[in-house]
Formats: C-alpha cells, structure tokens, sequence
C-alpha cells in the first residue's frame, strides 16, 4: 500500500518527526504513532513465540547467534552499503546480502576476541 501511494507513514525517533496519511480511514498521526509500532511489536513477538516452540533448535540457535551480532551489524551494514555501491554493485539483493554477511562476519570476530579477553582476564583474577 505505501509503494501505491495509498498509505503513507513514517516514524523517526532521532528526530521526532510522524507522518502518516491513509487516504481511507481519518485518523490523527498521533494515532498511527500510536497503533503502528505496538501492531508491529505484536506481529513480531508472536513470530518469535511460535519460532521458539515450533521449530528445530538449530535453527532457533543460528536465530540467536544473529540476534546477539545484532549491533554490530546495524552499525555497519550502512557502510558496507555505500562501499559495495563504490564498488560497482548495482543489484540491491546482493548489496544487501553482502553488507549483512560482512557485518555479521566482522562482528561475530569482535564478539569471540572480547570473549576472548575477557576470559582470559578472568582466568588472571582467578589465579591471583
């Protein structure tokens, strides 16, 4: 509906900015603000539920290693974005297969190296 230009909403929290129009129904934007992110909060939590009971663990197990990488790759994925777009990477799918990859993969070594650290720091406190 938002391609067609039958529904309109946009919701920035860096900057406070709501807009909303829906040609249909009148409601206020304060009311899209409002019913959009918890309709959307529902949605996802119940998908998460029904993953977690109704599905292998390995897969539920690979979903939480992605979660836990999850900073990183919102940090990085805009970089690794614009850098294949330099590249000459027109495709949008591969674009975005690449910068997701990446980022997990530069991540996921962070994560290990911190544990790493921190592992053998405490091993330290431990001895002494």
């Amino acid at each position: 509906m938002q391609h067609t230009d039958r529904f309109n909403f946009g919701f920035f929290l860096k900057s406070r900015q709501i807009h909303a129009s829906f040609h249909h129904i009148a409601l206020s934007r304060i009311s899209y603000a409002a019913i959009i992110p918890i309709l959307i909060s529902v949605v996802v939590f119940s998908f998460c539920y029904f993953l977690s009971e109704y599905t292998p663990h390995f897969v539920v197990h690979f979903l939480q290693l992605i979660g836990q990488q999850t900073l990183g790759m919102m940090y990085l994925h805009k970089a690794l974005l614009d850098i294949s777009a330099q590249m000459g990477i027109q495709s949008p799918y591969v674009q975005t297969l690449f910068a997701l990859a990446i980022s997990f993969i530069l991540s996921y070594i962070y994560m290990y190296f911190l544990n790493r650290i921190r592992l053998s720091r405490l091993n330290k406190v431990a001895k002494e």
